[in-house]
């Protein structure tokens, strides 16, 4: 018998992480920060990515 791969089977499972915020008590949102820095060496413009956790608390910092 195969398994059941249902959408709701996939996003129920969770990875045990803390997820609310300690300053706040809001819940966190994953989101990818991109930036743009300028090489030394080639003088050209390349993208900074990291995943970022947003909060209430720190939501003014990472949006601007």
């Amino acid at each position: 018998m195969a398994k059941d791969r249902s959408f709701a089977t996939k996003t129920a499972k969770t990875d045990g992480g803390n997820d609310m915020c300690p300053v706040c008590g809001d819940t966190y949102t994953n989101i990818r920060h991109i930036s743009t820095a300028k090489s030394d060496k080639t003088d050209a413009w390349k993208a900074n990515r990291k995943m970022v956790k947003v909060c209430s608390c720190n939501q003014k910092e990472i949006y601007g």
